[in-house]
């Protein structure tokens, strides 16, 4: 297993001011190393991201961007639970990964945006994985815009 240069990668960023090369993320824990850590870790796989350790600044900022995310990653504890259920009355379309630290179980049910689980810690080979199959659920192939479909004629 190679080693990641962490300090390389924490101080490259390019957030939400650059052309985004992927889906945008918003990641939300507790805990200000693991948001650190998790935004290197996106980012070096092609996600923009923003971080924040505070639920209530999160759903905060999420209000006045709604448009500007594409997939909200958060902690499987009660804190986290509750921020994806805040997000869903926000964003009812934006999906949520909820990560699970080892050996615990989140409580059920869950809501109704989440798009899936996914085990710390967090690394590019499920992460990657886990991103675009949640993305791929929450839109659908084909977007309708409300126009019937156009007829070919031969």
């Amino acid at each position: 297993m190679a080693l990641i240069p962490t300090r390389r990668l924490i101080q490259r960023s390019t957030r939400f001011d650059a052309v985004p090369q992927g889906p945008r993320v918003l990641f939300v824990d507790g805990e200000p190393a693991l948001c650190d850590l998790t935004v290197a870790v996106l980012e070096a796989l092609g996600h923009p991201c923003e971080a924040f350790s505070d639920p209530g600044s999160a759903l905060g900022w999420l209000g006045a961007r709604p448009g500007r995310v594409d997939l909200v990653l958060a902690g499987a504890d009660p804190e986290g639970l509750a921020f994806a259920a805040d997000v869903a009355r926000l964003r009812g379309d934006l999906p949520v990964i909820l990560c699970v630290a080892p050996g615990i179980e989140p409580t059920l049910p869950l809501p109704a945006n989440v798009a899936g689980l996914l085990p710390l810690p967090l690394d590019g080979t499920g992460l990657g994985p886990a991103l675009r199959a949640a993305l791929a659920q929450a839109r659908p192939a084909r977007p309708d815009y409300g126009f019937p479909p156009l007829r070919r004629e031969a």
